[in-house]
């Protein structure tokens, strides 16, 4: 179940690394959920598909960024959330955890 990865993948925010699964935009959102952007933003940065820009968006948005994060929410062709930071790094982590 969706939720259950979920849980399971904000658990493992208590670990030094992220998980072994998490690869691309998916270990860079980890980084995120981490405090840890600059490693985010470097993990992604070169990668121009629309599951990082995602990340992005909201990596920017956590900073305060509006404008950037709108930019990049384009970029990933989505609207910019309305949902806490945290719910939205739940949405976003639960979209990428599709993907493995």
């Amino acid at each position: 179940m969706a939720s259950d990865q979920v849980r399971s993948f904000r658990e493992s925010l208590k670990d030094d690394l992220p998980p072994s699964n998490a690869k691309g935009p998916l270990e860079a959102h980890w980084h995120v959920g981490k405090g840890r952007l600059a490693k985010a933003l470097e993990l992604i940065d070169r990668d121009a598909s629309k599951d990082a820009a995602w990340v992005r968006a909201h990596l920017h948005r956590r900073k305060g960024e509006k404008a950037e994060a709108a930019k990049w929410y384009e970029r990933a062709g989505r609207s910019p959330s309305q949902q806490t930071v945290d719910q939205e790094w739940d949405s976003i982590a639960a979209g990428l955890l599709l993907h493995i």
